[in-house]
């Protein structure tokens, strides 16, 4: 259920004053039930929100931080008819991605980084590859050591822009962007001013790591700073992981272009 329907249901019809209180109670209620169960929270489900705001059968889908193919499967099973480009600047994560992509037909595997400019950039290679990062890991981090990550290589790989990659290969319009960059988000959206000035993107999904993990983090201001001028506009928040204290450490956040 919606946590504004949460919101309605629970409390009935509220102004506009006690809203921010009972969507922050419903959370609230949302963390303790799950946390009987795991030390962190997950709520996830943006599919139907993209389906109900009209995303096209067949999207161009663009999977920044494709890792080893988790989104390019869950993107396939949302939407049968999507052409995906992923993009993975790690060597052994890119190996694993590109049997995903081969094995699907309809997903293009891009061994590259994505970020402001074309070049090169150093990557932390971390023990969990999922918290690989051009970011450096934060060492005083709890929720670092929580996870035992810690940083096994360093190497310089290839980065492209959204801009470039749209220009090089083509692409008119982006559906739907998703960037999971551990850090380096507002970094791939600022390669990509181009297109989201001309507001050849629809929709945005963009993680958001909030609680420290990495020697900076990201806010939803740094987001809107960047999309806000264009005219995008925050439509849902999910994908919520609280830690066994109640913290909320990251979130994915869906932007559209009205």
């Amino acid at each position: 259920m919606p946590l504004f329907d949460i919101c309605k249901s629970s409390e009935g019809n509220v102004g506009t004053m006690g809203l921010a209180s009972l969507f922050s109670k419903a959370l609230e209620r949302i963390a303790i039930r799950s946390l009987e169960r795991t030390s962190y929270m997950y709520v996830g489900g943006h599919g139907r929100m993209l389906r109900n705001l009209g995303l096209r059968e067949n999207p161009v889908i663009f999977d920044i931080g494709g890792n080893l193919g988790q989104s390019v499967r869950e993107y396939r099973s949302l939407f049968p008819k999507a052409f995906i480009h992923s993009f993975e600047p790690d060597p052994a994560c890119y190996a694993e991605l590109q049997k995903v992509c081969g094995r699907d037909g309809q997903a293009i595997a891009n061994h590259l980084g994505v970020a402001d400019s074309v070049g090169s950039l150093e990557l932390n290679r971390n023990s969990s590859s999922a918290t690989n990062s051009f970011v450096p890991l934060d060492m005083t981090s709890s929720w670092r050591a929580s996870i035992q990550s810690v940083t096994i290589d360093k190497i310089e790989v290839p980065v492209t822009t959204i801009d470039a990659y749209c220009i090089n290969n083509n692409i008119d319009c982006i559906d739907l962007l998703k960037i999971d960059t551990q850090g380096y988000e507002v970094e791939c959206l600022s390669g990509g001013l181009t297109m989201l000035s001309q507001r050849r993107i629809k929709f945005i999904r963009v993680e958001v790591i909030l609680a420290s993990f990495y020697q900076r983090r990201v806010s939803f201001g740094d987001i809107e700073n960047v999309l806000g001028k264009y005219g995008y506009v925050l439509w849902g928040i999910f994908d919520l992981h609280y830690s066994s204290d109640g913290q909320l450490c990251q979130a994915d956040a869906l932007y559209c272009c009205p």
